[in-house]
């Protein structure tokens, strides 16, 4: 086969070919800089990176956290199997471990029923004092009564204990300097350690772990188990499928080094640049490796089919690059494109899992196209002489006649598909738990499940109420208003519990006039107020003090709101119903956003759905740009968008039949697909290409060429690419495991479309390339 060595591609072939030990250095210079980056990488577990900068919801949540002590917490939940926690043996149990707690690493308070801060008067002075001391010699009578003012007292009930007395909780309170990424793990090992020696010590009792902090704990460790897990398993699959495709260990190989380097060359990158590792991109090893691998075969399937014809190793491979550098440079620019368009989106690690393969695309199109030759030539590769029309040419063939006669059919099947399940797309709805981001196996999701089967809900949103000013908080009209929305939002069938600082004015106000249930409301004189705060701040133990619930001057406080098990969407409808009364029933100054991480995860898939469509519809249009230019054909530009975004049509639709549910992955795999299944397309398009303008052939044989040069390429990378995708489906990660899902069932459509709606599409509209056009 003539070479036409003036095109850019075969004249870098030559080049590479010429100067091998110069390119091999340069590139093992540029990789190894590249790869030092990793021992900079940090893992990020914390759930609050999830939330981007300028997120109201976040601010009004830092916001709150400067005023009052933090409240992420271990919550302990305890059930012992007598069925009542008031017996001698449980609150033995529940105090040693309530002891312990206090040695969690940076923990700043223990709440449970057994250091709970029972309030008693005398004369004139206020006694705080735990409820239950050494439960060990407690007899029956005291018994009674410690489970008497327990069951009574509005802080406990559906806090820390149940009306049915068969469960109840241990809350820790910590604050980590946050200067270290283990700060969570080593909370969270040191907690499961301690409950395991308990478990020894009260083998009959049950004990289940949850709260914000075990949640944080298990976004760290889903990064290290998708790191460990999805990488090797992809590389056993990848393997395999390179194996049975060419069936040459020396281009597996030279593969394997394409593919591995620009894996390191990605993740080096992001630890030189201080991008951390979350669960969603943990992925981006994966992503990166299966998007390489594309670029391999189609250079290797073309050096094979050139050297089966005759051709000599190194013609083979300048043929190869003279007719691939173009496409492929093309399908790595426009996938980096679609990664690069997560920048859009609301939520970091997102954004983060973009900028990494964006990254790795293009360092793979780098090695690919300069690594793959020295290596085929320099690498005992051989590859017998065989002139016969192979099985898949005469399929490809077959499959051009079919289409010419049936290309009518094919048009209109595709568009009474398509608007059908285009239809089902607005029946989506938006919804997002981030318990429901882990499987349901998940020792913290069955702990959480327990928690809100038995306690309290598991999710819970804070109001910051401000009063007129410093020491204000004492004022009656201000208590009183506090009270009034307190009562309104507990009579809302979603509120579990509700907890306020007008509930410890009342009750200090009960207990100094001996218990009355009559004087458990709002004093009226200020003055009393504050004499009763001032009396209780003084009394209270070390950890025990009020900053969690009041401000430093005591110019406002905070409000929080647990809810039983609801949707994210019956969350935030809650909390706007809230923030609605406020407005209307509430002086300015009281009037605040609800906040807190429930709150923010309810709106995290609705913000970064609006976020996302100016960038998905940016990465359409400049696909659509570059396709334009690169063909010099507007024609073609508009053509290539048509099996671009039916695929996505398609798969959403199906996705709303089988599901009906758009968590926050759904937002994510437009932009993330596009820039994938543009790659088949821009294949096809420029082998037609060349056939029409090159070859002078006319449409139906363009279109056979296309498909019989390019098709078995392009299944090979589609099903690699899906392998690739699916294998997300091994994480315990939802967001991982759908994004997997329905960007291998995308490929899947794309690759059919590509097949027969694009060539039936071409036939019937017979665009003629103008001269010039690109080869």
């Amino acid at each position: 086969m003539p070479l036409e060595k003036k095109e850019l591609g075969a004249t870098l072939a030559i080049f590479i070919l010429s100067y091998k030990k110069t390119t091999l250095l340069a590139l093992l210079i540029l990789s190894v800089l590249l790869s030092i980056g990793l021992k900079h990488i940090q893992i990020q577990g914390g759930y609050r990176y999830f939330f981007g900068k300028g997120n109201p919801q976040l601010e009004a949540f830092e916001r709150l956290q400067k005023v009052y002590a933090k409240d992420d917490s271990v919550l302990i939940i305890i059930t012992p199997d007598s069925g009542d926690i008031f017996t001698q043996r449980s609150l033995q149990a529940i105090e040693y471990l309530t002891e312990k707690s206090w040695q969690v690493p940076f923990s700043s308070r223990v709440d449970s029923i057994t250091n709970f801060q029972h309030i008693q008067a005398e004369g004139d002075d206020l006694i705080v004092e735990k409820l239950v001391v050494d439960a060990a010699y407690l007899d029956k009578k005291q018994l009674d009564y410690i489970r008497r003012i327990a069951i009574t007292e509005p802080s406990l009930f559906n806090r820390l204990l149940t009306d049915k007395t068969n469960v109840t909780a241990i809350n820790i309170t910590v604050n980590p300097p946050k200067k270290n990424p283990l700060e969570i793990p080593q909370i969270a090992q040191h907690t499961r350690k301690m409950i395991q020696e308990f478990r020894e010590l009260y083998p009959d009792h049950q004990v289940h772990l949850t709260g914000l902090v075990m949640l944080s704990n298990n976004f760290y460790e889903s990064n290290i188990q998708d790191m460990t897990t999805l990488t090797p398993t992809m590389y056993c699959a990848i393997i395999l499928i390179l194996l049975l495709l060419f069936r040459s260990i020396w281009l597996v190989g030279s593969t394997l080094i394409i593919i591995l380097i620009s894996m390191t060359s990605a993740m080096g990158f992001a630890g030189w640049v201080g991008i951390p590792v979350t669960p969603p991109s943990a992925f981006a090893p994966t992503a990166t490796l299966t998007l390489a691998i594309a670029d391999c075969v189609h250079l290797l399937v073309t050096i094979i089919s050139v050297m089966r014809q005759g051709a000599s190793k190194n013609d083979a491979i300048v043929e190869s690059l003279r007719i691939n550098l173009q496409p492929i440079f093309l399908t790595s620019l426009t996938t980096s494109i679609g990664f690069l368009s997560l920048n859009f989106s609301d939520c970091p690690p997102f954004q983060d899992l973009g900028n990494i393969v964006a990254f790795g695309v293009m360092a793979s199109f780098v090695y690919s196209i300069l690594l793959i030759p020295i290596l085929v030539s320099i690498l005992p590769v051989k590859i017998k002489k065989d002139s016969k029309v192979t099985e898949g040419s005469v399929f490809f063939i077959g499959l051009g006649n079919f289409l010419e006669k049936h290309k009518t059919f094919v048009v209109a099947s595709f568009i009474l598909l398509t608007t059908f399940l285009a239809v089902q797309i607005p029946k989506f709805v938006i919804d997002d738990n981030y318990l429901d981001y882990f499987s349901e196996d998940d020792p913290f999701i069955v702990s959480s499940q327990y928690a809100m089967d038995n306690l309290a809900g598991f999710h819970s949103f804070y109001f910051n109420l401000k009063a007129e000013g410093p020491q204000a908080i004492t004022d009656p009209k201000y208590l009183n208003k506090i009270d009034e929305f307190a009562n309104w939002y507990q009579s809302q069938p979603d509120v579990a519990y509700v907890s306020t600082f007008s509930e410890v004015i009342k009750r200090l106000n009960r207990n100094m006039h001996q218990g009355d249930a009559e004087y458990y409301r709002i004093p009226e004189d200020r003055e009393l107020i504050a004499q009763l705060l001032l009396l209780y701040e003084m009394s209270l133990p070390y950890g025990f003090d009020l900053n969690n619930q009041i401000d430093v001057d005591k110019s406002s406080t905070k409000m929080m709101i647990k809810l039983n098990e609801v949707s994210n969407h019956r969350m935030a409808k809650t909390a706007k119903e809230g923030q609605d009364w406020l407005k209307s029933n509430a002086p300015e100054s009281m009037q605040d956003l609800a906040t807190g991480s429930s709150i923010i995860f309810a709106h995290i898939t609705e913000r970064n759905l609006h976020s996302m469509i100016p960038g998905t519809a940016i990465a359409f249009m400049l696909i659509s740009i570059i396709l334009c230019l690169a063909f010099r054909s507007i024609k073609y530009g508009l053509i290539s968008l048509i099996p671009n975004l039916i695929p996505l049509v398609i798969t959403f639709g199906l996705w709303s039949l089988l599901s009906g549910k758009a968590g926050i992955a759904i937002t994510m795999v437009a932009p993330i697909s596009v820039g994938i299944i543009v790659d088949d397309t821009t294949h096809f398009l420029c082998k037609y290409a060349r056939a029409r303008k090159q070859l002078a052939m006319d449409t139906k044989q363009s279109i056979q060429y296309a498909l019989c040069n390019v098709g078995p390429a392009m299944v090979i990378t589609s099903l690699i690419l899906v392998v690739g995708f699916s294998v997300m489906m091994l994480s315990d990660f939802f967001i991982n495991w759908t994004l997997g899902v329905l960007t291998a069932m995308s490929i899947t459509v794309a690759l059919l479309v590509d097949f027969l709606l694009l060539p039936a599409l071409l036939m019937t509209i017979k665009v003629t390339p103008r001269a010039g056009e690109s080869r």
